[in-house]
């Protein structure tokens, strides 16, 4: 996948993750305390789409279906977040509410770089420990020979 093609796959979770997070306040007061569980079961179903899209798809890139698969996951995402972090923030007193929101806005950021720094960890460990062609690959060969890619 181009970076083009990842960018092109995952614009619509980010427009659902938007779409959803501006729809999902306006559904009323009395029920705005559910919408972080109604985003974790469409987060959950996303994920589950993307696996088998993912299954279905192989070795072979099929846009339309990552497409489809990751819009669920934007939209759990949308309902789920910013109703969480309106809850942490209406819970602090309103001289500390600056202070409370930087420190949320502060975690939520250094969990965000552990996350990626840790999957990236793991990534790249079980691709190989060197550089270059080496010991990548040597990893890569076997499934680049059945893509017709490699000689």
């Amino acid at each position: 996948m181009t970076p083009i093609e990842s960018g092109v796959a995952f614009a619509p979770l980010a427009a659902a993750f938007v779409g959803a997070s501006l729809l999902g306040p306006r559904v009323g007061s009395a029920r705005i305390d559910r919408l972080p569980v109604l985003g974790g079961i469409a987060i959950a179903l996303g994920m589950s789409t993307t696996i088998a899209a993912l299954a279905v798809s192989g070795d072979a890139f099929l846009p339309g279906l990552i497409v489809v698969a990751v819009i669920p996951v934007g939209i759990g995402l949308g309902l789920s977040v910013p109703p969480l972090i309106n809850l942490v923030l209406r819970s602090v007193a309103t001289d500390d509410a600056g202070s409370a929101s930087g420190t949320l806005v502060t975690a939520q950021q250094v969990g965000n770089a552990l996350g990626v720094a840790l999957v990236g960890a793991v990534f790249f460990g079980r691709l190989g420990d060197g550089t270059g062609r080496g010991p990548t690959a040597r990893r890569l060969r076997p499934r680049a020979r059945c893509r017709g890619r490699w000689r």
